[in-house]
């Protein structure tokens, strides 16, 4: 590591580069499989919503209602 200024090569800023993107990109992955098990494991209130208007639409209106 560099303990003055300007004393380091570029060998060791890419390293440094290399280091600090991989930690990123670990945390990335990390917080992207966390949502896909998230999204996986709730469960669908809207599809529930759906059905239930559905039904009670069907209750209140039949074929023999129409003019």
């Amino acid at each position: 590591m560099c303990c003055k200024k300007g004393c380091c090569k570029d060998g060791e800023k890419k390293g440094l580069l290399v280091k600090v993107l991989a930690v990123i990109g670990i945390i990335v992955a990390v917080a992207a499989i966390a949502y896909a098990v998230y999204k996986f494991v709730t469960p669908d209130y809207l599809e529930d919503f759906d059905e239930d208007f559905d039904d009670d639409f069907d209750d209140y209106f039949s074929e023999e209602d129409q003019v």
